[in-house]
Order: structure tokens, then C-alpha cells, then sequence
């Protein structure tokens, strides 16, 4: 075996108290990555999963193998449970023949992108204390029956109660593609600054000027402008992350005791073929119908318009460096500033048809 001894070894300051490991969906992408950098830190041992595509999880063995580490293939369908618990078996069983695991046959790491997507809590079961504490208690939420990958609008919102104004409330908040996030219908901020997949970015409030004593209404509009997205935006798929910073703030995580509707009455028009034939990267125009738009949907009376529902968990957020990564979104901090905005008026009307401007 040409495999490195385990000796105290790190990933990203972590010390990494395993020997084997289980990888599920490690046949390409970051799974194939978790892999490698885990055969790189002195993992000895690994189970590589795969659904579909065996020959790439071929590859992934044989990069596990350059870098030092002894490994098998274990195939099945993770999204039943009880395939999931089997396939655990199977490669606790594999890796013990040729005399791969010497104790006990316990597959110490579950690297649970799936797993937790359909049962959180026997995944999160499986974890090392180490692991599972760089997990963030929110999760990325969307809305089940909405494109999550083509134009849409969707609006969030939760209910918080406080006994009395904290004196902080200091909450992490991020989406795909972009937010508006308001506090009992008092805007806090817009973002996430752009970045790429593996250093996206989420932007930090202190919301306890915005909050009072009782029920306090949390809310954000996010949309994904889908083929019409602006050439600096990158995208995986539509979401919206809101975590607490402490365990007070907890309250606000997103998950599935937020809501979501879908915004009818935005609609994303298509580039004119003249500004087409041009060099044009910005954001696509968008009609509003106000007749169906919802126009309190970041208030607390919002419950009597549009169609709310649950909003649906994708998975737990977690920051660049962890070895669990639930999703595609590697979290770090935007390091500027927000931008500051003002109100300013708006002057007055020039000229108009069919409106009655006699207000000003």
C-alpha cells in the first residue's frame, strides 16, 4: 500500500481525526474533489459512490490511487433510504476485504450532499462532531414548483417574535442570483456581491434596529433572469440562505418553516434583436403588471394576497473549506462595504397618458 500514514493532518485548519470514508455522489465534480484533497491529507481509505456513471467513477479512483489511497466502488440510488443504509454496509463490507480496514469495519466520514437532502437527521447522525459543526443550521431554500434554473421571481418571508429589541441581530443572508431583503417592510440591503460558485459571496446585517417587541416580519424578493442573466453572473440554481449569526438569531434560519409564492406580475422581457446584434452583458428589461402583482408581500398583512406555501429545503449552507458540502455554493464573506443608498426625490411629471397627475 502506498498510502501516507495518518499523522495530525489538516484540511483548512481542520484536524481530521478519520482514516476512512465514504464519498457519495464522488464520480465527478466536487464529490471527485472532496475525494482527491481527502487522499491528499492522509485519508487511507475511501468507498467512491456513483449512480449512472461508473466510468468516471473509475477516474476518481484511479486519482484517489496517484494520490496515495487505497479504494473501492459502491453503486446505488442514495434518494431511498433504505438503498442508503445498504450502500453504507456495502462499502463498510468492501472496505474491510483485503484487509483495508482493520477495526470494526466503521465508515467514519459520510459525505451526505444527498443523504441530507431527504433525511437531515440520520445524515447528520453519521458525522464526526468536527464535520457537522462547520454546517450551517439554515438551509438554502427555493420554491418546489418554480424553474430553478430559468426566469423567475419569487418572494420569502418568516414571522419572528422577540420579547423586547435586542440590542444586536446580526444575520448572514445570500441567494442565487441576487436579494432584496427588508425588515418589517423597511429595506436592509441587496446582494450577494458577484463572485463564482466556490467563493460565493453573503452579505452581513445588524437587523435589530429594524426589529420591535412581538412579531417581526422577514422578507425577501429573489429572482434568476435565466438565459437573460447578465454575463458577470454566475449561477447554479435559484435560492435564497438566511443564517443566524448567534444562537439568538437562530430563529430567522431559513428552512422550511419559511414561506414562498411566486411573483406573477414581474415579467422578464427578451433583449431586442437590434441590442442583440451589439455588445450587451447588463440585466434584460422587465415589465410589471401592477394588477397582479403583489404589492404587500413583505408585510404582515400579506397572508390575504398571492399564493404562499412552504418553501422547500434544498440543504444545509456551508463555508468554503468545509469537507461537507451539501451544495454547489461555497460561502465566504463579502469583504466591502453595502453600498449606501438614499432616498432623493424623483422630481415631477414631464408629460403622461391616461393618468390623473393633478397630485404632482
Amino acid at each position: 500500500m502506498t498510502g501516507r500514514r495518518l499523522h495530525n493532518p489538516r484540511v483548512n485548519g481542520m484536524k481530521i481525526s478519520f482514516s476512512t470514508a465514504l464519498i457519495t455522489g464522488s464520480s465527478r465534480g466536487l464529490g471527485r474533489a472532496i475525494v482527491v484533497k481527502l487522499a491528499q491529507e492522509g485519508v487511507q481509505r475511501m468507498a467512491v459512490h456513483y449512480l449512472k456513471r461508473r466510468n468516471e467513477a473509475e477516474k476518481t479512483l484511479a486519482l484517489l490511487r496517484d494520490a496515495g489511497a487505497e479504494g473501492v466502488l459502491v453503486h446505488g440510488d442514495t434518494s431511498n433510504a433504505q438503498r442508503a443504509r445498504e450502500i453504507v454496509d456495502e462499502a463498510a463490507k468492501k472496505l474491510q476485504e483485503g484487509n483495508l480496514m482493520r477495526t470494526r469495519g466503521v465508515v467514519h466520514l459520510l459525505v451526505t450532499a444527498i443523504f441530507g437532502a431527504f433525511n437531515p437527521g440520520y445524515a447528520g447522525a453519521q458525522l464526526p462532531t468536527e464535520v457537522a459543526k462547520q454546517m450551517w443550521s439554515a438551509q438554502w431554500i427555493t420554491s418546489s414548483d418554480s424553474p430553478q434554473r430559468d426566469q423567475t421571481v419569487l418572494h420569502f418571508r418568516k414571522s419572528v417574535e422577540v420579547t423586547q429589541q435586542p440590542e444586536h441581530f446580526v444575520v448572514h443572508v445570500s441567494a442565487d442570483n441576487q436579494f432584496l431583503f427588508y425588515v418589517n417592510q423597511q429595506r436592509v440591503g441587496f446582494g450577494p456581491s458577484r463572485s463564482d460558485l466556490g467563493h460565493w459571496r453573503y452579505e452581513t446585517y445588524d437587523i435589530a434596529p429594524f426589529l420591535h417587541p412581538g412579531l417581526n416580519v422577514l422578507a425577501a424578493a429573489i429572482w434568476n433572469f435565466g438565459l437573460l442573466t447578465p454575463l458577470a453572473q454566475i449561477s447554479d440554481r435559484t435560492g435564497f440562505l438566511l443564517y443566524g449569526a448567534g444562537e439568538a438569531e437562530r430563529i430567522a434560519d431559513t428552512n422550511a418553516t419559511w414561506e414562498v409564492e411566486e411573483e406573477k406580475g414581474v415579467q422578464i422581457l427578451p433583449t431586442p434583436e437590434t441590442v442583440r446584434r451589439q455588445y450587451y452583458v447588463a440585466e434584460p428589461a422587465e415589465r410589471i403588471d401592477g394588477n397582479v402583482f403583489n404589492w404587500e408581500w413583505n408585510g404582515a398583512e400579506s397572508g390575504t394576497n398571492g399564493h404562499w406555501k412552504k418553501a422547500q429545503p434544498i440543504g444545509h449552507a456551508t463555508p468554503l473549506g468545509a469537507v461537507l458540502q451539501n451544495d454547489n455554493w461555497q460561502l465566504v464573506p463579502d469583504p466591502l462595504p453595502p453600498m449606501q443608498m438614499t432616498l432623493t426625490s424623483a422630481g415631477h411629471v414631464v408629460r403622461s397618458t391616461g393618468a390623473d397627475t393633478s397630485g404632482g
